[in-house]
């Protein structure tokens, strides 16, 4: 009998891409060693973390702009796509702690040198006060050793910490079809 096929189906959908697990790839930080605290704990699988267990880079600068970034080294030989990333704020405390920030800009970013970044895509957390911020890439084919977000922000008046409770990378999808 005749069996009937479509010739093609549409179906609404939204995709994330697939986890990168958070134990794969060595941290790295911009400026490197001045972080409050632990920048491990922005890749501990926690996305629910307090203020107090969150990565928190040390002694913003309470008039000027300032700029740190958290990311992975995928090592040579284990180079990855990147569809997106999501930062996730303290449970407690959003982005900022003690003194507001402003607006944070994220911007994702590749590299195959630790030295020289390209933009993937970036957004604004405005008046950082979202629970969780998704950088989609422009660039999804591209394979990076080196991958980051970037965050610039202001400090209005004061020590305005940021509070990052994780950052998590998504590859592509990927479809077999039989």
């Amino acid at each position: 009998g005749a069996r009937w096929r479509p010739a093609e189906v549409s179906v609404p959908h939204t995709f994330v891409g697939n986890l990168i697990h958070h134990s794969q790839g060595a941290i790295i930080s911009n400026p490197a060693g001045t972080w409050h605290t632990n920048k491990a704990f922005a890749f501990d699988g926690v996305t629910n973390a307090t203020h107090g267990s969150c990565a928190r880079p040390a002694y913003p600068d309470p008039n000027g702009p300032n700029d740190r970034a958290l990311g992975k080294d995928f090592g040579e030989t284990s180079r990855r796509r990147i569809h997106s990333a999501s930062v996730y704020a303290s449970s407690n405390a959003r982005y900022t702690y003690y003194n507001p920030i402003g607006d944070l800009l994220f911007t994702l970013q590749g590299s195959h040198d630790n030295a020289s970044w390209t933009n993937l895509g970036s957004t604004v957390a405005v008046n950082a006060n979202s629970a969780v911020t998704t950088i989609t890439s422009d660039d999804t084919t591209t394979e990076w050793r080196y991958v980051r977000v970037r965050m610039q922000y202001n400090s209005t008046g004061g020590d305005g910490y940021l509070s990052i409770a994780e950052v998590r990378f998504f590859e592509p999808l990927t479809y077999t079809y039989g």
